[in-house]
Formats: C-alpha cells, structure tokens, sequence
C-alpha cells in the first residue's frame, strides 16, 4: 500500500489480504474469511484481525515489543497517508472534537485521493497535522504504553471498571462502551504491544491505534491475533474511544515507528 490507494469498504479491504470474501452472520456472532477461518463479531467492533492480516490492514509492520529500557526513539511518520475508510460500519462518524485535528479540506482529500493529490495549503495542513500527533506521541510515550498495557491487562482480567475509567469522558456512557469494548474479544491470556502507532482521523476527532498481539482460547481452541487498542489524547491524557475500524469516514493520516 502506498498515499495513491483509493478508499475502499473494510470488507473490501479484508477481501484484498486474505483472498475470499468476508461474511458475517450477526445471529451467531462470527464473521468468516472464507471457510473455516473466523472471527468474533460480537458488536461492531469487528477490529479483529488474524495476525497475518492485521498490520497489513493498515500499512504498518513491526514485531518487537515496545521497550521501556534505554532513551526513547523518536516515531517517525510513514510516507504519505493510507485511508483505511470503514464507510459501511455501524459505527456512526463521531461529532466529538479534538485539540488536534486535521484540516477538514485536506482530510476529505486524503479520504478520496492521496497526499499527493493535496494543494499546497493543504499539504502544509497535513504537515502540521502529522508534526503535532507524532510530538504528542513522542511526549507522551511512556504514557501510552502504560495506558495500551492497561487496557490489554483489562482484557485479560475482565476489569470492566478499568475500562470504565479509561475512557474518553466526551463520548457518553462510559459503562456501556467499556462492557461492550470487552466483550469484543474472548478472555485474553497475554497481550504484548507492537513499536507501531497509526494515527487516523474521523470528522473533527483524532485516533492513535495501539497494536497488540494477543492469545485467547474459544471454544477450547488457543489462537493468536492482533488488535487494535484504540486512544485519543484529551486533556494531557490517554483514554479509550469508540473510534474504530467500522467507524465511518475513518481515515489514516500516517504511522509511527517506536523501536
């Protein structure tokens, strides 16, 4: 993937790394790549993605967890924006609003062309855009790491509270989100983050996608998968948000690298 791909449907996405189609059956709560490989649909978070898939999904890469020895490397941004639409999601493009956001003019570019497609106004637009959230990341590394692991270590113990605690204050009923965030996945069994933040934007509000690797047993099976543990920034912290890969409009603005 590169700045020039074209905006396509999750699904479609999907359909491009693994080659058969995605269905998905709400009365049973699985969603299928083709026969014999699924995964879990239990709300609209369906960001659950085998792990050959999932950094794909986004054009990231990356396979060390983050370290908290030795100085901090500072992210460096991709070259030029992946939009990663879910135009079809269920979840509804949020009207929250983000001290950081990305000019209206040059994301509807990005979400239809490329980067290079943007005029020089915008492309100053996005520039700034990607020099502020990659500062915020940098800044605030430790930060993240310790919210990403909170919220995996939640997962895996089935602290709804925590969850609860963690979530972004502007996006209404904290308790419900929390409970239906963790009942996305089965119990995780161990969780390791990946060096990789991919920043996206939806309407005025700014996402940065934590990765992690993930084992769970369903069904009396144990797999591996990667999910995404998505943040916003809002007032000097990090907290869960409801913005995802099913949100509409999403698109992916640039990556960051933390090795």
């Amino acid at each position: 993937m590169n700045g020039r791909t074209s905006v396509r449907s999750a699904h479609d996405a999907l359909k491009r790394l693994i080659g058969k189609p995605f269905t998905s059956d709400n009365r049973r709560g699985v969603g299928y790549f083709g026969k014999g490989v699924h995964v879990r649909a239990r709300s609209a978070w369906i960001a659950v993605i085998v792990l050959a898939a999932a950094g794909l999904a986004l054009a990231v890469s990356g396979s060390a967890a983050l370290s908290r020895t030795g100085d901090p490397a500072s992210p460096t941004a991709a070259d030029g924006p992946v939009p990663v639409s879910a135009d079809t999601g269920s979840l509804a493009s949020p009207t929250v609003r983000d001290a950081i956001r990305l000019d209206p003019a040059a994301r509807e570019k990005l979400a239809s062309e490329s980067v290079d497609a943007l005029t020089s106004e915008e492309r100053a637009a996005y520039d700034r855009f990607v020099a502020q959230t990659t500062r915020v990341v940098r800044d605030h590394r430790e930060d993240l790491i310790t919210t990403a692991e909170s919220v995996c270590d939640a997962l895996r113990t089935g602290d709804i509270q925590r969850l609860e605690d963690l979530w972004a204050p502007d996006e209404g009923d904290a308790r419900t989100r929390a409970r239906a965030f963790a009942d996305t996945y089965p119990r995780l069994i161990e969780s390791r983050l990946q060096p990789t933040i991919t920043v996206c934007v939806a309407g005025d509000a700014t996402a940065y996608f934590a990765f992690a690797v993930v084992r769970w047993a369903d069904a009396g099976i144990t797999s591996e998968h990667t999910i995404i543990v998505p943040l916003r920034f809002i007032g000097g912290r990090w907290r869960l948000t409801s913005i995802g890969l099913q949100t509409s409009g999403l698109v992916q603005a640039h990556s960051l690298h933390l090795n």
